[in-house]
């Protein structure tokens, strides 16, 4: 598992590059995956409680790039972060392969930035 912090500016719409490598640091393929991107106040949170979560059956939200390759986009909007206070949550990466297991890839703090624009329109 990788431990990574990411910070994004409140309101912004990113794409996050990943791309997931086993314990071994070896490509981990994503042939037949899922995976999940969820943002919460604490690790111990319920994923209901999560501030946002996305997921890989939703190509608008996480898409899969190179499934041989283990590369994923993690497609976060504006309308994920807006409404967030400036803190720091933590997040993280999971997969489930194609055989069920279920493995955390990345992990750590996702600090939301304070943005000064709020105007969209």
């Amino acid at each position: 598992m990788v431990i990574q912090n990411l910070s994004l500016l409140r309101g912004d719409d990113i794409v996050y590059a990943l791309a997931v490598v086993d314990e071994n640091g070896s490509v981990k393929s994503l042939v037949g995956a899922k995976l999940w991107f969820t943002v919460k106040d604490n690790e111990s949170d319920a994923d209901s409680a999560a501030k946002f979560q996305l997921s890989s059956t939703s190509s608008d939200q996480i898409e899969i790039t190179d499934d041989v390759g283990g590369l994923a986009d993690i497609k976060i909007t504006n309308a994920n972060t807006r409404s967030l206070e400036v803190q720091a949550y933590v997040y993280d990466v999971q997969v489930k392969d194609a055989a069920s297991k279920i493995s955390t890839v990345t992990k750590g703090t996702f600090v939301i930035v304070g943005d000064v624009t709020r105007a969209t329109a």
